[in-house]
């Protein structure tokens, strides 16, 4: 193959060799991050839907565990999906997955959507070696007013320029009081909800 610039021959093995190599570096050097040895690293494989997908199961187990009757709602059509579990056929609840970035301490939660059928979003975060859980009424999510209890400095929502999606980041100090480690913790971070 002849370069068309100067004439000369190029050799496509070396080209692709090279961005082959300069893939496995950032790769390698991505992988080194707070994740790399964590007990919790092998979620950073899955897609943001697949996160989504494990958070849901990740509830309803919970829930099915503390003697609740938790049904998933597993349908992929957004228009029509109000909610992501109904727990004792009456309690509404979405559920938002988010994994601590490789680079930053924050959790970014992505797609809440204000008009959806639920009664309270359940957050799950997890961090390399820990789970975070953050369960908040419909109501009391600042999607308008900086006035809540979630954050250590009080913020809104932020609205995404298309449709009616919100995106809401907590920091690691944020959730640092909602570790669970065992049912019992979880079961506290959603008595507010459950009663």
């Amino acid at each position: 193959m002849w370069s068309s610039v100067e004439g000369t021959p190029t050799d496509r093995s070396d080209i692709n060799e090279t961005l082959l190599g300069i893939v496995r570096q950032a790769i390698a050097e991505k992988s080194r991050g707070k994740w790399e040895s964590g007990f919790f690293a092998p979620i950073q494989q899955l897609t943001a839907d697949g996160k989504g997908a494990v958070g849901e199961r990740f509830v309803a187990e919970m829930l099915r565990k503390l003697g609740h009757d938790a049904e998933h709602n597993q349908s992929t059509d957004r228009t029509k999906k109000g909610y992501d579990i109904i727990v004792d056929g009456k309690i509404k609840l979405e559920v938002k997955l988010a994994t601590l970035g490789n680079h930053s301490n924050t959790f970014q939660h992505e797609s809440i959507e204000r008009n959806r059928d639920y009664d309270a979003i359940v957050f799950i975060d997890v961090g390399p070696d820990d789970v975070y859980v953050t369960c908040a009424k419909k109501e009391d999510l600042p999607f308008s007013s900086k006035s809540h209890k979630f954050t250590v400095k009080p913020k809104m929502m932020h609205k995404r320029d298309t449709g009616s999606l919100y995106k809401w980041d907590f920091n690691l100090k944020d959730v640092e009081n909602r570790r669970v480690r065992t049912l019992n913790d979880f079961s506290k971070m959603l008595a507010g909800i459950l009663g």
